[in-house]
């Protein structure tokens, strides 16, 4: 379980920040915005997912 959740962080993460950050580098304003505030109002959740994923890779982390 403690990896299944380390990559389900990993993948968490990753397609936020492809979600927001990428349509604005691609240099397309009305993707860049619309990336910009598709990362504005998703926000919030993807914050409380990282914190739910950490907590559960924290609880599920093997004991030396």
């Amino acid at each position: 379980m403690y990896t299944l959740f380390r990559v389900l962080l990993l993948i968490w993460i990753v397609v936020f920040l492809v979600i927001s950050c990428v349509p604005a580098l691609t240099g397309n304003a009305i993707l860049g915005a619309a990336g910009l505030m598709t990362g504005v109002i998703l926000f919030i959740p993807w914050l409380a997912g990282v914190a739910i994923l950490g907590c559960l890779v924290w609880f599920f982390n093997p004991r030396r």
